[in-house]
Protein backbone atom coordinates (compact mmCIF):
# COMPACT_ATOMS: atom_id res chain seq x y z
CA UNK A 1 0.00 0.00 0.00
CA UNK A 2 3.27 2.37 0.86
CA UNK A 3 4.77 1.76 -2.53
CA UNK A 4 1.27 1.88 -4.56
CA UNK A 5 0.24 5.15 -3.19
CA UNK A 6 4.33 6.30 -2.95
CA UNK A 7 4.36 7.41 0.39
CA UNK A 8 7.23 9.08 1.72
CA UNK A 9 6.84 10.28 5.46
CA UNK A 10 9.54 12.80 5.01
CA UNK A 11 7.91 14.81 1.87
CA UNK A 12 5.76 17.56 3.01
CA UNK A 13 2.60 17.91 1.84
CA UNK A 14 1.79 19.37 -1.68
CA UNK A 15 -0.05 23.17 -1.78
CA UNK A 16 -0.94 25.03 -4.67
CA UNK A 17 -3.34 28.02 -3.95
CA UNK A 18 -5.69 27.55 -1.13
CA UNK A 19 -5.37 23.54 -1.94
CA UNK A 20 -3.27 21.00 0.09
CA UNK A 21 -2.68 17.37 -1.08
CA UNK A 22 -1.35 15.03 1.15
CA UNK A 23 -1.58 11.11 1.26
CA UNK A 24 -2.69 8.88 4.48
CA UNK A 25 -2.74 5.01 5.45
CA UNK A 26 -4.84 2.55 7.30
CA UNK A 27 -4.40 -1.26 8.12
CA UNK A 28 -7.46 -3.48 9.25
CA UNK A 29 -7.52 -6.53 10.51
CA UNK A 30 -11.31 -8.38 10.74
CA UNK A 31 -13.06 -11.44 12.30
CA UNK A 32 -15.98 -13.46 11.07
CA UNK A 33 -18.80 -14.76 13.41
CA UNK A 34 -17.14 -17.82 15.58
CA UNK A 35 -18.45 -20.31 16.04
CA UNK A 36 -20.77 -20.64 12.61
CA UNK A 37 -22.57 -23.55 10.74
CA UNK A 38 -23.29 -24.03 7.26
CA UNK A 39 -24.65 -26.98 5.20
CA UNK A 40 -24.93 -27.48 1.57
CA UNK A 41 -26.38 -29.98 -0.71
CA UNK A 42 -25.74 -30.64 -4.89
CA UNK A 43 -27.97 -32.54 -7.66
CA UNK A 44 -26.33 -34.00 -9.99
CA UNK A 45 -28.74 -35.02 -12.65
CA UNK A 46 -29.42 -37.46 -15.75
CA UNK A 47 -28.51 -34.98 -18.32
CA UNK A 48 -25.18 -34.08 -16.38
CA UNK A 49 -26.23 -30.11 -15.14
CA UNK A 50 -25.79 -29.51 -11.89
CA UNK A 51 -28.86 -27.86 -8.73
CA UNK A 52 -26.60 -26.21 -5.23
CA UNK A 53 -29.22 -26.09 -3.14
CA UNK A 54 -28.18 -23.61 -0.07
CA UNK A 55 -29.64 -20.85 2.56
CA UNK A 56 -26.62 -18.24 1.53
CA UNK A 57 -28.39 -15.05 0.26
CA UNK A 58 -27.27 -13.34 -2.53
CA UNK A 59 -27.65 -9.63 -1.63
CA UNK A 60 -24.76 -8.65 -4.10
CA UNK A 61 -21.44 -10.14 -2.84
CA UNK A 62 -21.55 -12.43 -5.39
CA UNK A 63 -22.05 -15.78 -3.49
CA UNK A 64 -24.30 -17.94 -5.66
CA UNK A 65 -21.71 -16.60 -8.42
CA UNK A 66 -19.03 -17.83 -6.36
CA UNK A 67 -20.88 -21.32 -5.56
CA UNK A 68 -21.51 -22.04 -9.19
CA UNK A 69 -17.30 -21.02 -9.98
CA UNK A 70 -16.47 -23.50 -7.52
CA UNK A 71 -18.84 -26.18 -8.63
CA UNK A 72 -17.41 -26.02 -12.77
CA UNK A 73 -14.15 -26.22 -11.17
CA UNK A 74 -14.46 -29.44 -8.86
CA UNK A 75 -16.64 -31.11 -11.11
CA UNK A 76 -15.28 -30.31 -14.60
CA UNK A 77 -18.84 -29.07 -15.55
CA UNK A 78 -19.58 -25.99 -17.57
CA UNK A 79 -21.08 -22.80 -15.81
CA UNK A 80 -24.20 -22.72 -17.67
CA UNK A 81 -24.86 -26.50 -17.13
CA UNK A 82 -24.76 -25.19 -12.91
CA UNK A 83 -27.57 -23.41 -11.15
CA UNK A 84 -28.00 -22.05 -7.61
CA UNK A 85 -31.83 -22.76 -6.15
CA UNK A 86 -33.73 -19.78 -4.50
CA UNK A 87 -33.71 -19.52 -0.65
CA UNK A 88 -36.40 -21.36 0.68
CA UNK A 89 -35.38 -22.56 4.54
CA UNK A 90 -38.66 -25.10 4.32
CA UNK A 91 -35.95 -26.89 1.57
CA UNK A 92 -32.66 -25.39 1.44
CA UNK A 93 -30.26 -26.42 3.92
CA UNK A 94 -29.22 -24.40 6.55
CA UNK A 95 -26.52 -21.71 6.58
CA UNK A 96 -26.11 -19.50 9.82
CA UNK A 97 -26.03 -16.33 8.26
CA UNK A 98 -25.11 -13.94 5.42
CA UNK A 99 -22.19 -11.76 7.02
CA UNK A 100 -19.29 -11.73 8.49
CA UNK A 101 -17.55 -12.00 5.63
CA UNK A 102 -18.26 -15.67 5.96
CA UNK A 103 -19.74 -16.97 2.94
CA UNK A 104 -17.22 -17.53 0.53
CA UNK A 105 -14.89 -19.90 3.01
CA UNK A 106 -17.83 -21.25 5.35
CA UNK A 107 -20.65 -22.34 2.69
CA UNK A 108 -17.52 -22.74 0.07
CA UNK A 109 -16.25 -25.49 2.28
CA UNK A 110 -19.32 -27.10 2.97
CA UNK A 111 -19.97 -26.91 -0.54
CA UNK A 112 -16.71 -28.77 -1.33
CA UNK A 113 -17.90 -31.39 1.05
CA UNK A 114 -21.25 -31.77 -1.43
CA UNK A 115 -19.33 -32.76 -4.32
CA UNK A 116 -16.82 -35.02 -2.59
CA UNK A 117 -20.15 -36.89 -1.55
CA UNK A 118 -21.09 -36.89 -5.70
CA UNK A 119 -17.39 -37.88 -6.79
CA UNK A 120 -17.68 -41.00 -4.16
CA UNK A 121 -20.88 -42.03 -5.30
CA UNK A 122 -20.30 -40.82 -9.00
CA UNK A 123 -16.63 -43.59 -9.02
CA UNK A 124 -19.12 -46.18 -6.98
CA UNK A 125 -21.56 -46.51 -9.63
CA UNK A 126 -19.41 -45.81 -12.42
CA UNK A 127 -17.57 -49.43 -10.75
CA UNK A 128 -20.68 -51.17 -11.30
CA UNK A 129 -21.06 -50.40 -14.74
CA UNK A 130 -17.18 -51.72 -15.36
CA UNK A 131 -15.21 -54.70 -13.99
CA UNK A 132 -12.86 -51.97 -12.00
CA UNK A 133 -12.63 -51.17 -8.51
CA UNK A 134 -13.72 -47.59 -7.60
CA UNK A 135 -10.30 -47.00 -6.55
CA UNK A 136 -9.31 -47.63 -10.15
CA UNK A 137 -11.01 -45.30 -11.73
CA UNK A 138 -10.98 -41.03 -11.64
CA UNK A 139 -13.08 -38.41 -12.51
CA UNK A 140 -11.68 -36.01 -15.06
CA UNK A 141 -13.16 -33.29 -17.57
CA UNK A 142 -16.53 -34.37 -16.81
CA UNK A 143 -16.13 -38.08 -17.19
CA UNK A 144 -15.71 -40.69 -15.24
CA UNK A 145 -12.65 -43.26 -16.23
CA UNK A 146 -9.82 -46.03 -15.59
CA UNK A 147 -6.67 -44.21 -14.00
CA UNK A 148 -4.34 -43.78 -16.99
CA UNK A 149 -7.00 -44.48 -19.24
CA UNK A 150 -9.21 -41.20 -19.95
CA UNK A 151 -10.44 -42.45 -23.38
CA UNK A 152 -12.27 -45.61 -21.12
CA UNK A 153 -14.90 -43.08 -19.86
CA UNK A 154 -18.22 -42.26 -18.84
CA UNK A 155 -19.84 -38.94 -18.94
CA UNK A 156 -21.37 -37.74 -15.49
CA UNK A 157 -25.42 -38.34 -17.71
CA UNK A 158 -24.32 -42.18 -18.65
CA UNK A 159 -23.16 -43.30 -15.26
CA UNK A 160 -26.65 -41.60 -13.84
CA UNK A 161 -29.06 -42.95 -16.73
CA UNK A 162 -27.15 -46.43 -16.62
CA UNK A 163 -27.29 -47.25 -13.13
CA UNK A 164 -31.23 -45.73 -12.97
CA UNK A 165 -29.77 -43.58 -10.35
CA UNK A 166 -31.83 -40.76 -11.72
CA UNK A 167 -29.72 -37.89 -9.52
CA UNK A 168 -27.28 -38.28 -7.26
CA UNK A 169 -27.04 -36.13 -3.69
CA UNK A 170 -24.27 -35.13 -2.16
CA UNK A 171 -24.50 -33.09 1.34
CA UNK A 172 -22.10 -31.27 3.36
CA UNK A 173 -21.41 -29.61 6.10
CA UNK A 174 -18.94 -27.05 7.44
CA UNK A 175 -18.89 -26.33 11.45
CA UNK A 176 -16.38 -24.03 13.03
CA UNK A 177 -15.50 -24.21 17.08
CA UNK A 178 -14.70 -21.53 19.19
CA UNK A 179 -15.99 -18.50 21.10
CA UNK A 180 -15.73 -16.25 23.68
CA UNK A 181 -16.57 -16.78 27.31
CA UNK A 182 -19.06 -13.95 28.40
CA UNK A 183 -17.71 -13.92 31.57
CA UNK A 184 -13.77 -14.22 31.47
CA UNK A 185 -13.84 -12.76 27.42
CA UNK A 186 -11.30 -15.31 26.93
CA UNK A 187 -11.51 -18.31 23.97
CA UNK A 188 -11.21 -18.21 20.21
CA UNK A 189 -12.50 -14.70 18.96
CA UNK A 190 -12.46 -15.85 15.36
CA UNK A 191 -11.48 -18.98 13.68
CA UNK A 192 -10.50 -16.47 10.46
CA UNK A 193 -9.19 -13.14 10.14
CA UNK A 194 -9.26 -10.96 7.06
CA UNK A 195 -6.71 -8.43 6.17
CA UNK A 196 -6.64 -5.20 4.75
CA UNK A 197 -5.05 -2.03 3.61
CA UNK A 198 -6.03 1.22 2.49
CA UNK A 199 -3.98 4.21 1.09
CA UNK A 200 -5.17 7.60 0.07
CA UNK A 201 -4.58 10.91 -1.46
CA UNK A 202 -6.63 13.73 -0.68
CA UNK A 203 -7.17 17.26 -1.79
CA UNK A 204 -8.28 19.59 0.50
CA UNK A 205 -9.34 23.28 -0.06
CA UNK A 206 -8.88 25.43 3.35
CA UNK A 207 -11.14 27.99 2.37
CA UNK A 208 -14.61 25.66 2.14
CA UNK A 209 -13.50 22.71 3.94
CA UNK A 210 -14.04 20.71 1.10
CA UNK A 211 -12.54 17.45 0.81
CA UNK A 212 -11.76 15.30 -2.37
CA UNK A 213 -10.07 12.03 -2.97
CA UNK A 214 -7.92 11.88 -5.92
CA UNK A 215 -6.21 8.60 -5.65
CA UNK A 216 -6.70 5.54 -3.63
CA UNK A 217 -5.46 2.22 -3.20
CA UNK A 218 -6.80 -1.00 -1.68
CA UNK A 219 -5.08 -4.22 -0.77
CA UNK A 220 -6.69 -6.65 0.45
CA UNK A 221 -5.98 -10.87 0.96
CA UNK A 222 -8.11 -13.37 -0.12
CA UNK A 223 -6.25 -16.43 0.08
CA UNK A 224 -7.55 -17.47 -3.53
CA UNK A 225 -9.51 -15.89 -6.04
CA UNK A 226 -12.36 -17.89 -7.38
CA UNK A 227 -13.64 -15.06 -9.87
CA UNK A 228 -11.07 -12.95 -10.53
CA UNK A 229 -14.06 -9.62 -11.95
CA UNK A 230 -16.03 -10.20 -8.81
CA UNK A 231 -13.61 -9.85 -6.79
CA UNK A 232 -12.37 -6.26 -7.89
CA UNK A 233 -15.77 -5.52 -8.41
CA UNK A 234 -16.23 -5.97 -4.53
CA UNK A 235 -13.24 -4.26 -3.43
CA UNK A 236 -14.36 -0.98 -5.43
CA UNK A 237 -17.89 -1.32 -4.51
CA UNK A 238 -16.09 -0.90 -0.85
CA UNK A 239 -14.34 1.97 -1.79
CA UNK A 240 -17.36 3.77 -2.66
CA UNK A 241 -19.28 3.00 0.42
CA UNK A 242 -16.30 3.88 2.83
CA UNK A 243 -16.32 7.10 0.50
CA UNK A 244 -19.63 7.77 1.72
CA UNK A 245 -19.31 6.93 5.43
CA UNK A 246 -15.94 9.22 5.29
CA UNK A 247 -17.28 12.49 3.64
CA UNK A 248 -20.89 12.44 4.10
CA UNK A 249 -22.94 9.88 5.17
CA UNK A 250 -24.79 11.41 8.61
CA UNK A 251 -28.60 11.05 10.41
CA UNK A 252 -29.55 14.25 11.13
CA UNK A 253 -32.17 15.07 14.06
CA UNK A 254 -33.75 17.87 15.42
CA UNK A 255 -35.24 17.21 18.25
CA UNK A 256 -35.69 13.59 18.21
CA UNK A 257 -37.11 14.11 14.22
CA UNK A 258 -35.06 12.58 11.79
CA UNK A 259 -34.67 15.31 8.83
CA UNK A 260 -32.94 13.10 6.20
CA UNK A 261 -34.43 10.19 6.37
CA UNK A 262 -34.59 10.03 2.23
CA UNK A 263 -31.79 9.38 -0.22
CA UNK A 264 -32.96 13.01 -1.26
CA UNK A 265 -31.19 14.30 1.52
CA UNK A 266 -28.86 11.11 2.91
CA UNK A 267 -25.63 12.10 0.90
CA UNK A 268 -24.51 8.95 -0.54
CA UNK A 269 -20.70 8.24 -2.57
CA UNK A 270 -22.10 8.50 -6.98
CA UNK A 271 -19.80 7.30 -9.61
CA UNK A 272 -18.68 10.93 -9.82
CA UNK A 273 -17.08 10.77 -6.40
CA UNK A 274 -15.29 7.86 -7.30
CA UNK A 275 -11.23 8.90 -7.10
CA UNK A 276 -10.10 9.80 -10.51
CA UNK A 277 -7.32 6.82 -9.70
CA UNK A 278 -8.38 3.46 -8.14
CA UNK A 279 -5.48 0.84 -7.48
CA UNK A 280 -6.19 -2.61 -6.42
CA UNK A 281 -4.31 -5.36 -5.02
CA UNK A 282 -6.19 -9.04 -4.55
CA UNK A 283 -3.41 -10.64 -2.62
CA UNK A 284 -3.22 -14.37 -3.22
CA UNK A 285 -1.18 -17.58 -1.16
CA UNK A 286 -0.11 -18.90 -4.06
CA UNK A 287 -1.16 -22.44 -3.09
CA UNK A 288 -4.07 -24.07 -5.57
CA UNK A 289 -5.32 -25.56 -2.14
CA UNK A 290 -5.35 -21.99 -0.52
CA UNK A 291 -7.87 -21.32 1.94
CA UNK A 292 -10.69 -18.58 0.55
CA UNK A 293 -10.82 -15.23 2.29
CA UNK A 294 -14.10 -13.64 2.29
CA UNK A 295 -14.03 -9.87 0.59
CA UNK A 296 -17.59 -8.96 0.35
CA UNK A 297 -16.25 -5.90 3.05
CA UNK A 298 -13.15 -6.49 4.37
CA UNK A 299 -11.66 -3.72 2.35
CA UNK A 300 -14.55 -1.09 3.73
CA UNK A 301 -13.25 -0.67 6.90
CA UNK A 302 -9.83 0.83 5.90
CA UNK A 303 -11.46 3.53 3.76
CA UNK A 304 -12.60 5.97 6.66
CA UNK A 305 -9.25 6.39 8.48
CA UNK A 306 -7.07 5.97 5.23
CA UNK A 307 -8.92 9.47 4.68
CA UNK A 308 -9.62 10.83 7.62
CA UNK A 309 -4.98 10.37 8.06
CA UNK A 310 -4.70 11.92 4.68
CA UNK A 311 -6.98 14.49 5.84
CA UNK A 312 -4.36 15.05 9.04
CA UNK A 313 -1.30 14.99 7.12
CA UNK A 314 -2.45 17.64 4.87
CA UNK A 315 -4.29 20.16 7.39
CA UNK A 316 -3.29 19.27 10.52
CA UNK A 317 -7.03 19.04 11.66
CA UNK A 318 -7.64 15.26 13.60
CA UNK A 319 -11.10 14.97 13.09
CA UNK A 320 -12.17 11.82 15.26
CA UNK A 321 -16.16 11.05 14.52
CA UNK A 322 -17.19 10.27 11.00
CA UNK A 323 -18.18 12.02 8.78
CA UNK A 324 -15.51 14.31 7.87
CA UNK A 325 -17.58 17.02 6.68
CA UNK A 326 -15.84 20.42 5.53
CA UNK A 327 -17.72 22.28 8.38
CA UNK A 328 -15.98 20.17 11.00
CA UNK A 329 -12.75 20.67 9.06
CA UNK A 330 -12.86 24.21 8.99
CA UNK A 331 -13.80 24.40 12.83
CA UNK A 332 -10.08 22.29 12.78
CA UNK A 333 -8.22 24.70 10.67
CA UNK A 334 -9.58 28.07 12.86
CA UNK A 335 -9.01 26.08 15.93
CA UNK A 336 -5.50 25.20 14.89
CA UNK A 337 -4.98 29.00 13.62
CA UNK A 338 -5.97 30.17 16.82
CA UNK A 339 -3.53 28.46 18.95
CA UNK A 340 -0.87 29.13 16.34
CA UNK A 341 -0.06 26.07 15.11
CA UNK A 342 -0.60 22.09 14.45
CA UNK A 343 1.56 19.35 15.68
CA UNK A 344 1.81 17.56 12.40
CA UNK A 345 5.12 16.51 11.29
CA UNK A 346 6.17 18.28 8.18
CA UNK A 347 3.97 20.12 6.47
CA UNK A 348 4.09 23.74 4.19
CA UNK A 349 2.78 26.91 5.76
CA UNK A 350 0.88 29.03 3.29
CA UNK A 351 3.59 31.18 2.37
CA UNK A 352 4.79 27.98 0.30
CA UNK A 353 7.47 27.46 2.34
CA UNK A 354 8.36 24.11 3.74
CA UNK A 355 9.22 23.54 7.58
CA UNK A 356 10.61 20.43 9.31
CA UNK A 357 9.53 21.98 12.66
CA UNK A 358 6.79 20.34 14.61
CA UNK A 359 4.21 23.54 14.67
CA UNK A 360 2.59 24.81 11.60
CA UNK A 361 0.30 27.26 10.26
CA UNK A 362 -1.33 25.16 7.50
CA UNK A 363 -4.50 27.95 7.18
CA UNK A 364 -6.38 30.54 8.15
CA UNK A 365 -10.37 30.92 8.59
CA UNK A 366 -12.19 34.08 9.10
Amino acid sequence: ARDRIGWDWSAAPERVGQKVRAKGMSCIIKSTVTPSTSTASVKLNDDGSLHILTSSIELGQGVHTLLVNLASDQLQIPVGRISVARVDTDVTLYDQQTSSSRSSWSMGQALTAAISDVKEQLLSRAAELSDEEASQLEIRDGHVSVIGAPEQGLSYQEVVRRTRAGNIVGRGFSQTQGGLDPESGQGVASVHWHQAAGAAEVEVDLETGHVKVVKYHAGVYAGRVVNQVHGELQTEGNLAMGLGQALWEELLYDNGQLQNGSLADYMIASFDDMPDEVDLNILESGRPDAELHGIGETSLPSVMPAIANAVFRATGVRITDLPLTAEKVLRGLKALAAEGGAKNGDLTTPDGASTDGQKHVVGSVT
